[in-house]
C-alpha cells in the first residue's frame, strides 16, 4: 500500500506552454502518504499520466494531530 487516503479537487488551470498561454481544467490528486514512499508513487504516476510535464510534488506536513499522524503511519 502507497498511500493512506486522497482528495481529488477539480481546478482551474493557467499555464504557459511552447511560448502560448494554455488554460484548461484540471483534476488535483492529492495523496496522504509518507516521504519516504515518493519516488515510488512518482514511479506509478508517470506508468499512466501523459502530460509531458505533469506536476508532482511533495508538501511537508509541519504540524497536525497524532491521529492523523498514526494514521498516515500505518500504512
Amino acid at each position: 500500500m502507497l498511500v493512506a487516503g486522497s482528495q481529488l479537487s477539480k481546478v482551474h488551470s493557467k499555464y504557459w506552454w511552447d511560448n502560448q498561454l494554455e488554460e484548461c481544467d484540471e483534476y488535483k490528486l492529492e495523496f496522504r502518504t509518507k516521504e519516504s514512499l515518493f519516488n515510488e508513487i512518482e514511479n506509478e504516476i508517470k506508468k499512466i499520466h501523459d502530460y509531458k510535464v505533469a506536476e508532482i510534488s511533495c508538501c511537508e506536513i509541519i504540524n497536525a494531530n497524532s491521529n492523523f499522524l498514526s494514521w498516515i503511519d500505518n500504512i
